[in-house]
């Protein structure tokens, strides 16, 4: 009755996905001085969990980042829609919800005749990460692929990226 613990090392050598925002460098983690430029940035996160939804706004709102949030892929699309132009920094979108998927709600987005419609920075959250799931939020028009469960750092990471390129 004391439970197992098993360890795999899997030898991965030349990643091929360094070009599409795979791989986190914690050397670059998040530094104070650009914490505070996150402050009231808008963020828009389509999830359809609940208990995923708390601990994504948890983890935004620590940064003071302005979350809204959208429980499906439609409602994520009318929230985007119906903001001003160039209100959300990012798009946080779960693949997998009812109504309208991850996949769907971002190509409805790009095609949008706005004028941040085919450059706000939309990200997938999804446990899918094999080469084929990230092709497909790439196809799609995303542009970056975050993995569940999420890893502080690199959520943080890609917000940096994103966020403060704008600066």
């Amino acid at each position: 009755h004391q439970g197992s613990k098993f360890t795999i090392d899997l030898p991965i050598e030349n990643w091929p996905y360094a070009e599409y925002e795979t791989v986190f460098e914690p050397e670059k983690a998040l530094k104070p001085i650009e914490e505070r430029k996150f402050s009231g940035q808008h963020i828009l996160l389509c999830e359809d969990n609940c208990l995923n939804a708390e601990i994504a706004l948890l983890l935004l709102k620590d940064k003071n980042l302005q979350v809204d949030w959208a429980k499906n892929g439609k409602l994520g699309v009318e929230c985007f829609e119906t903001s001003p132009v160039g209100f959300y920094a990012v798009i946080l979108m779960d693949v997998r919800m009812p109504e309208m998927d991850g996949y769907a709600a971002t190509r409805v987005i790009r095609q949008m005749q706005r004028a941040d419609a085919a450059g706000v920075p939309i990200v997938a959250m999804t446990a899918d990460a094999f080469e084929e799931d990230i092709r497909h939020s790439k196809k799609a028009g995303m542009n970056a692929h975050l993995t569940k469960p999420i890893v502080v750092q690199e959520l943080y990471h890609i917000l940096c990226k994103f966020i403060l390129a704008e600066k």
